[in-house]
């Protein structure tokens, strides 16, 4: 009983992370995509604020990944 319950969370929880990344990536996608002006005014403002997210997304799911296999498979 225990190891089916621990199989359900362990499917759970690769799956929520699945979820997850798809929607980063759509995030990510719908950023990069919208009008020229729109674009424009963003970096205007912000100019480092995509150039952050995109240099941490690898670290941040590196980690996230490391995290979940060291829990789901100690």
């Amino acid at each position: 009983m225990k190891n089916k319950i621990l199989k359900i969370i362990k499917w759970y929880f690769i799956y929520h992370f699945i979820i997850d990344l798809c929607f980063l990536v759509m995030f990510l996608y719908w950023y990069c995509t919208e009008s020229d002006y729109i674009w424009y005014r963003r970096m205007m403002v912000e100019p480092s604020m995509i150039f952050d997210v995109l240099l941490l997304c690898p670290l941040i799911i590196i980690s996230v990944l490391y995290n979940l296999l060291v829990f789901l498979f100690k």
